[in-house]
């Protein structure tokens, strides 16, 4: 616990684009908290997690969503930390959005919005 009284969290983040990370880790800094790890692939993130032992991890779910999936199951099995999926606001097609919340949800998972900006602004219609 910080002197401010606040708990200052150690958080492991994985997404499969690399200038994702770096926005997210800006983000998880900014909010006082320790990013111990970022992780892109697959084969890594489990020794890094049993590694590490974050307090939470942050999954951020790209354009793959299978990626995303694999990364928190590699996650889940390493470590009994909460795992939060990450998902862009531009990133509403319907039926890929159902099977990644099902996954999620059968996995006791949290799916929040990104905290991070999107890469590309959404456009506006016309």
């Amino acid at each position: 616990m910080a002197e401010d009284g606040i708990r200052h969290l150690r958080v492991l983040i994985a997404n499969e684009k690399r200038e994702r990370l770096e926005v997210l880790a800006q983000v998880v800094a900014g909010l006082g908290h320790e990013v111990i790890a970022r992780e892109i692939y697959v084969k890594e993130v489990g020794a890094v997690t049993a590694r590490e032992r974050p307090d939470v991890a942050l999954v951020g779910l790209g354009l793959h969503s299978e990626h995303a999936l694999e990364l928190i199951s590699e996650i889940v099995r390493e470590a009994s930390c909460p795992v939060i999926a990450l998902l862009s606001a531009t990133q509403h097609n319907g039926h890929k959005l159902v099977d990644v919340a099902q996954a999620i949800v059968d996995s006791h998972l949290l799916l929040l919005p990104s905290l991070a900006p999107p890469a590309t602004p959404p456009e506006r219609p016309a």
